[in-house]
C-alpha cells in the first residue's frame, strides 16, 4: 500500500474519532478519499425495507439519485457486491443496467460501489463514488475503500441512533466510554457505566432494561448496537439510552410511520389510508415532532427500530 494510501487511512480514522454529527463526519471521510480515488459524485445511503435512502450526496442529479433509491438498484447492488469495494468496469452491464442506462449517459465512466453489510447478514447501506475517467480508479482505490468501510458503517449508524437518542455512548476497546450526544446527569453515567462494566467486553445487540435514579421506579431503555471494528482504537458498541417515553404514537401515526418506511410517497400513504394529503402531512409534522427526528428518513429508521417494518 502507498504511502498516499497509508496516510488518507490514517486520516479518516482521526475523523472517525472525532465529535460533531456523523453525517458530517461521513462527509468528510468521502472527501479525504479525493487523493486516492478523485470522485466527482457521491452518494451515501442507508438501507430501510429494501430501498436505498440517501444521507448525504454530491454531483449526482435527481434522476440518478432517484434511481439510488429504487428496489432495482438496491437488487443489483446486492447481487454484484461482497464484502469488498467493486469497481465500476469490473462488473456485467447487464448485471447492473444502471451503469449503462444512467452512470455513462451522465458522463461518468468510472466508479467504485461499496455495500455495508450488517453483523446479521442484512445490507446496511452503500457508497457509491464516481469518476469522469475511467483511469481514476485503480486496485489500491478499492483496496482503501474497503479498508475504511467499516469506518463508514460504523458511522451511518450512528446518524441513525442520533437522530433519535436522548443519549449517545460510543465504547471503545479498551472499555473506556465517550459521550457522543446528549448532557447525562453524574447518575445517568454512573448507571450506564456499570452496565456497560457488566457486559464484561461483550457487546449483545439488544435493548435492556435499567435504572437510572437511585430510589425511582422508573426504568430506561438501553440499546446495545456492535460496531465494526475500524482504527488504532476501535469502537466496539453504541449504546442509546432512551428515556421513560411519554409521548407514543397513536395507532394511526404509527400506520402512517410504517408506509413512510416502505418507501410510500405523502401522496401513496393517503390513497392507501383513504385521507387526504393535508392530513398525512400533518400526521408526519407530528411524528417528526415526536420521535424527535430530523425528517422523513430519519421517521423511517425509527420505524425500524420499533420494529414497525424489517431493516
Amino acid at each position: 500500500m502507498s504511502e498516499t494510501a497509508a496516510k488518507t487511512i490514517g486520516e479518516i480514522s482521526n475523523i472517525v474519532t472525532s465529535g460533531g454529527p456523523a453525517l458530517d463526519r461521513i462527509e468528510s471521510v468521502i472527501h479525504s478519499l479525493r487523493p486516492i480515488i478523485p470522485h466527482v459524485a457521491y452518494q451515501v445511503g442507508i438501507a430501510i425495507n429494501g430501498r436505498l435512502h440517501t444521507l448525504v450526496s454530491r454531483g449526482y442529479d435527481d434522476r440518478l439519485l432517484q434511481r439510488f433509491s429504487t428496489r432495482e438498484w438496491f437488487a443489483e447492488a446486492r447481487d454484484v457486491a461482497g464484502r469488498e469495494a467493486v469497481r465500476q468496469c469490473d462488473v456485467s452491464l447487464d448485471a447492473v443496467p444502471t451503469i449503462r442506462e444512467y452512470l455513462h449517459p451522465a458522463g461518468f465512466n468510472e466508479g467504485i460501489t461499496y455495500v455495508m453489510w450488517s453483523r446479521s447478514g442484512k445490507i446496511l447501506g452503500a457508497v457509491n463514488l464516481s469518476c469522469a475517467d475511467t483511469q481514476d480508479v485503480t486496485p489500491e482505490s478499492c483496496q482503501v475503500v474497503t479498508a475504511i468501510g467499516p469506518a463508514v458503517e460504523n458511522l451511518t449508524i450512528e446518524s441513525r441512533l442520533q437522530s433519535s437518542a436522548e443519549t449517545l455512548y460510543l465504547v471503545h476497546e479498551s472499555g473506556s466510554v465517550r459521550l457522543q450526544q446528549g448532557t447525562p446527569d453524574a447518575d445517568e453515567r454512573w448507571a450506564v457505566e456499570r452496565r456497560i462494566a457488566e457486559f464484561g467486553g461483550n457487546y449483545p445487540a439488544g435493548t435492556f432494561m435499567m435504572s437510572v435514579t437511585p430510589g425511582s421506579s422508573a426504568t430506561h431503555r438501553l440499546h446495545v448496537v456492535p460496531l465494526s471494528r475500524f482504527g488504532p482504537i476501535p469502537t466496539r458498541a453504541a449504546l442509546v439510552l432512551k428515556h421513560a417515553i411519554t409521548n407514543e404514537l397513536t395507532p394511526r401515526e404509527a400506520e402512517v410511520l410504517s408506509l413512510v418506511g416502505r418507501g410510500m410517497s405523502n401522496p401513496e400513504i393517503a390513497e392507501e389510508l383513504g385521507i387526504t394529503r393535508r392530513t398525512v402531512a400533518t400526521h408526519l409534522e407530528h411524528i417528526i415532532t415526536r420521535l424527535g427526528v430530523a425528517n422523513r428518513t430519519h421517521a423511517a429508521v425509527e420505524a425500524a427500530r420499533r420494529g414497525l417494518l424489517s431493516m
